[in-house]
């Protein structure tokens, strides 16, 4: 069915791809499928940001040649079908403006739709139609709006993700990104996404944009539905605004790879031994929350490939467990601005695989000498502490070493004086500053 051209009136940027049925060879174009796809082009125009005169991809699309053979960005399968655009697989629109636009319904009657993929698309707002719920062979939805300062927010309503969508049993990937307008919740349901291997719900990223909006961000409750979705690899859902507890059911999640729940309005005690058992996770960052609670003793076979660990900017307290720096993966651990006290614990390994560590317990209330590391070489942060004696010579081949403000004393070795980015103020030393 080709789509109203009052929808789909835009200046393209750059290249535009639309990709219709892969198949070995195709056959010639029937003039009905022609007219379908001059149909859905009607309206469009392109102009490469960099160089005005590179041809577009509409432009070979001209009436009364071969659609099939001829117009770029469209293969058929081998009988030369198009029955009305029901057989398109892909939609991939970057880099594009529209008037006003709001994403048609109508594409939720293209039964083979495979990919929707939005990127940086301007004045391209509304919501996720319910209709999309009937494209039962959606593997991938994604929309970036890359600037939306610039190109215009993207989604824009109170709805969230509509209930219809958790019969996308095929969906691979769902991800969204910079939404500034966007809000709404969850569904219970998300339990549907049989298939879903990685979810990206992001509403700015400060570890890779700097920043995370201040409006917009999906609220309430993670559904503990989320447990049941085995095949889920990726889990991010940065700078929203859910609240409360994590499940527990997240420590069924036992293909995870990746948590991402940082930024958010999240409280509770941490499901620390569920999630320790997730032998598959290596990034847990829940930093920027209202967690509370203590940090559970670790066994010796918890977070076996954990490497990124980061809960900073929470309210958890007590003491560091015993193996927190032998974890045999760890290379990032941050616990900046809690309640932490007594002492940091000393590696008792050397952990050959994660040389360069990052180690960060800056603003708590940690005390004792400062501890022995897992390897030569990193970055160790612990400022505004109460660390005391002096600092090991070992800590001279530091890449970045920050014991300011802490009770240290003695001489600085003369190694250490020799690191590279080196914050030593605010304490005792005989040779320094």
């Amino acid at each position: 069915m080709p789509m109203p051209s009052t929808s789909l009136r835009w200046t393209c940027l750059t290249l535009l791809c639309i990709s219709v049925l892969h198949c070995a060879r195709a056959a010639n174009c029937t003039a009905s499928d022609s007219a379908a796809l001059l149909d859905f082009k009607n309206g469009f125009s392109c102009q490469d940001i960099n160089n005005p005169g590179l041809v577009c991809q509409f432009d070979t699309w001209v009436p009364g040649t071969d659609c099939c053979n001829s117009w770029s960005g469209v293969t058929c399968d081998a009988t030369g079908q198009l029955p009305r655009l029901k057989a398109l697989e892909s939609i991939d629109i970057q880099f594009a403006r529209f008037g006003d636009a709001e994403l048609p319904k109508v594409w939720g009657q293209i039964a083979k739709l495979k990919h929707i993929n939005i990127v940086g698309v301007a004045g391209f707002t509304g919501e996720i139609p319910k209709e999309f719920g009937n494209l039962s062979n959606l593997e991938v939805f994604h929309w970036d709006t890359m600037v939306p300062t610039t190109l215009g927010p993207g989604l824009s309503d109170s709805k969230g993700i509509p209930k219809e969508l958790c019969k996308l049993h095929k969906l691979r990937e769902f991800y969204v990104f910079l939404l500034p307008n966007w809000s709404g919740t969850l569904p219970d349901c998300i339990d549907g996404w049989t298939s879903i291997q990685s979810i990206t719900i992001n509403n700015g990223d400060p570890d890779s944009y700097g920043e995370v909006l201040n409006t917009g961000g999906l609220t309430g409750p993670l559904p503990s539905n989320l447990g049941k979705l085995k095949t889920l690899t990726y889990l991010s859902l940065v700078g929203n605004k859910f609240t409360g507890s994590i499940p527990k059911s997240f420590g069924s999640l036992s293909n995870l790879r990746t948590l991402r729940l940082n930024n958010n309005r999240l409280s509770g005690a941490i499901p620390w031994k569920e999630l320790s058992q997730l032998k598959f996770l290596v990034t847990l960052d829940l930093k920027i929350n209202n967690f509370h609670g203590t940090l559970p003793p670790l066994t010796p076979n918890c977070f076996q490939n954990l490497e990124y660990l980061d809960a900073s900017n929470t309210s958890i307290w007590g003491e560091l467990p015993r193996r927190i720096l032998d974890l045999p993966m760890i290379g990032t651990l941050k616990f900046r601005h809690v309640r932490l006290w007594g002492w940091i614990p000393s590696a008792t390994f050397m952990n050959a695989s994660r040389a360069d560590f990052n180690f960060d317990f800056s603003y708590n209330f940690l005390s004792g000498p400062p501890p022995k590391l897992p390897g030569p070489t990193g970055v160790f942060k612990a400022p505004h502490n109460k660390l005391s004696t002096s600092i090991p010579a070992a800590y001279g081949s530091l890449y970045t070493l920050d014991l300011s403000f802490n009770r240290l004393t003695g001489r600085v070795p003369t190694a250490v004086l020799a690191v590279n980015s080196l914050s030593l103020d605010g304490n005792n030393f005989t040779n320094f500053p």
